[in-house]
């Protein structure tokens, strides 16, 4: 009878803790999902704006790869320019994964000339695509120094520090400490990252907004509204770039830019 008893009381005990278990573990499949997932709309209206390059002040963007500038940075772009800035775009790997190096480069004039960027604004550093975590970070550290020392930016743009794919994570790393270290301004732009942009496709009337996960102490979130005007050209440059449109993974980033603003992080 007492072994019976103990029996009952060992099968309650087991399913009450599976029970728990199991609204644990839920718990924490919803707590990761939200903590991946994007900021709601509304939160657009708690971002600060940036602060615009100034007339003749030079703005400098470093993309890792043909795209990325337009995606990122084709409304700023145009504004800096509309405002008196110069542009430059520092095109930092060869665009040459796919073995279609001249077609991509091709697309990207193509695409910063519809932005109002002339192609002898453009800097090749010829990196090879995909292999910025194999390059010695002093000798590439000094080469965007130099190129910094010879253009003398009062902005510099540049990828995430923390964005997932490693040519974004590398060069957004030594531009920062570059900036830090000259006390340079500088805005930095999330292109990878998961569930970014939410949606992947084209919803021009939403807003960009970064990922929770991303909301840390040490950069803070700003935001540049675009025009329409200025959507709808940032829509004709991504265009441009036909073979990454046909990535069925890239045309959605690419396609999900275009929004009513742009995003930027500050470090702060």
């Amino acid at each position: 009878m007492e072994a019976k008893i103990k029996k009952i009381i060992l099968g309650v005990v087991l399913r009450r803790w599976l029970f728990w278990s199991v609204v644990v573990l839920f718990l924490a499949a919803v707590f990761l999902a939200l903590y991946w997932q994007v900021l709601p709309q509304p939160a657009i209206h708690l971002l600060d704006d940036i602060k615009l390059p100034r007339k003749g002040e030079e703005m400098l963007v470093f993309a890792p790869h043909c795209d990325d500038e337009t995606i990122a940075t084709a409304g700023l772009i145009q504004r800096a320019l509309h405002e008196g800035a110069r542009v430059d775009v520092a095109m930092v790997t060869d665009c040459n994964k796919h073995h279609n190096e001249n077609k991509r480069y091709d697309e990207l004039k193509s695409a910063l000339s519809t932005l109002g960027v002339a192609s002898k604004n453009i800097v090749f550093l010829s990196y090879p695509d995909g292999e910025m975590g194999k390059q010695s970070p002093r000798a590439v550290r000094q080469k965007f120094s130099d190129l910094i020392d010879r253009l003398r930016p009062g902005l510099l743009i540049a990828p995430h520090d923390h964005d997932t794919h490693i040519d974004h994570r590398v060069t957004g790393k030594l531009v920062l400490d570059i900036a830090k270290e000259r006390n340079i301004p500088i805005y930095q732009y999330l292109v990878h990252y998961p569930y970014f942009p939410a949606p992947k496709k084209f919803v021009p009337g939403d807003y960009l907004l970064p990922p929770l996960k991303m909301i840390t102490f040490d950069k803070k979130w700003l935001k540049l509204d675009l025009s329409a005007p200025e959507e709808d050209i940032k829509d004709k440059a991504i265009l441009q770039y036909k073979t990454q449109l046909k990535n069925r993974f890239i045309s959605g980033i690419l396609l999900g830019s275009v929004r009513q603003n742009e995003l930027f992080a500050q470090p702060l």
